[in-house]
């Protein structure tokens, strides 16, 4: 079974919390779902590195990564894959523009959970939820 590392960003505006919607995919299990943003942590590179890559790719905004929150492992069909995720502050947070996503939305931390989220960002959502 394919594995990888991927991050994503927990990325707060005073007391509202970032979910950003996939477009159609064949995967159902992320097809259209809600995600924390982020992705794929590349060959040497360090999981912070790899966050402001991917949030600069996706969203377009610079981030500063604050302390990691948890980490999930998830299995999918076909593969299987090491969440870690990043509590994260952007200066510009009406700048974003979605690259690679099609809708954005900032919630309070305990309405995330009700988003139809991605697997792997369910437990992230949770977390979330009882410590903010």
């Amino acid at each position: 079974m394919k594995h990888l590392d991927v991050v994503c960003a927990v990325l707060h505006h005073g007391d509202q919390f970032l979910a950003v919607r996939r477009g159609p995919t064949r995967d159902p299990n992320v097809s259209e779902r809600w995600e924390f943003p982020g992705g794929k942590i590349e060959p040497g590179e360090h999981p912070q590195e790899a966050l402001i890559r991917e949030i600069n790719e996706e969203l377009c905004i610079p981030i500063t990564v604050g302390d990691h929150l948890l980490t999930v492992e998830h299995h999918y069909s076909a593969l299987h894959i090491t969440l870690h995720a990043y509590l994260c502050t952007t200066p510009a947070p009406e700048a974003i523009r979605l690259t690679e996503h099609q809708d954005l939305h900032w919630g309070a931390a305990t309405t995330l959970q009700h988003l139809d989220l991605a697997p792997a960002d369910i437990p992230i959502a949770e977390h979330i939820a009882q410590h903010f």
